[in-house]
């Protein structure tokens, strides 16, 4: 599949330049063949499984556009569709690039907070001790970043990632603090804190107001962040800190 890959994307490039030599063409109609002959066998098989096969939903879209191309070019052997399945190799190709080096995300899991980062093809779970994650929220992460490797690490209250500070506010303890973080803060499990106070002190770059308050807290919260005009999230979903 790689070898037919880098031949599809040599030969759209020369298609730019001007009209393919008819060996490739051949080369071309040869590989597109095999591959049908090879969904045939597949197909053929029963009692098969495959697991622990993720696409994004741009990526599944392009590969039913290269798979129905294929399809056509093969009863009518006309050369658009040929040129169909040349393009959409190609952007398969490129979406593969453009997956973010590093994104951490700050998800829910039965109303406690899940950080999940993204770093050097690596997706590592931060959880409490508490919580142990479903093979769901595993899985739809493993659809937009399909990494083999996965690192499930305990939930700390203090993080620094790529020289961003994420702060995670359970307790009053945070007022106790000589240098409070600046960057990220999480406000959970309606975390007993004199928030205006905790604020004159120091005034973050966005708080982030996880599942695991009640409205009461939630309300509170947002009035005096909102008097300190800082950017927030109070929604109980996943949100990406930074990319």
């Amino acid at each position: 599949m790689g070898l037919f890959l880098y031949v599809s994307l040599i030969a759209l490039l020369w298609l730019l330049l001007s009209p393919l030599p008819q060996w490739i063409i051949w080369l071309e109609d040869t590989a597109v063949g095999a591959m049908l002959d090879f969904v045939q066998w597949v197909a053929e098989k029963e009692n098969w499984l495959l697991d622990h096969i993720y696409f994004a939903p741009l990526s599944l879209i392009l590969i039913y556009l290269v798979l129905i191309c294929i399809t056509l070019y093969g009863h009518s052997r006309k050369i658009h569709w040929l040129y169909g399945t040349l393009f959409g190799l190609l952007g398969l190709y490129l979406n593969s690039k453009r997956i973010p080096a590093q994104q951490l995300w700050v998800a829910q899991e039965y109303k406690q907070t899940v950080l999940v980062n993204t770093a050097n093809k690596k997706l590592s779970f931060y959880f409490s001790d508490s919580l142990i994650p479903q093979a769901n929220l595993v899985k739809n992460y493993r659809r937009f970043y399909p990494y083999q490797e996965i690192d499930f690490q305990p939930l700390v209250n203090a993080y620094q990632i790529n020289g961003v500070s994420l702060l995670i506010i359970d307790g009053p303890w945070v007022l106790a603090l000589d240098n409070i973080p600046q960057d990220y803060w999480i406000l959970q499990k309606n975390a007993k804190v004199n928030l205006e106070r905790l604020l004159q002190k120091a005034k973050p770059r966005k708080i982030i107001i996880d599942g695991s308050n009640s409205p009461y807290y939630r309300d509170q919260w947002v009035e005096t962040i909102k008097e300190y005009h800082i950017p927030y999230h109070n929604i109980p979903i996943a949100v990406p800190l930074f990319n």
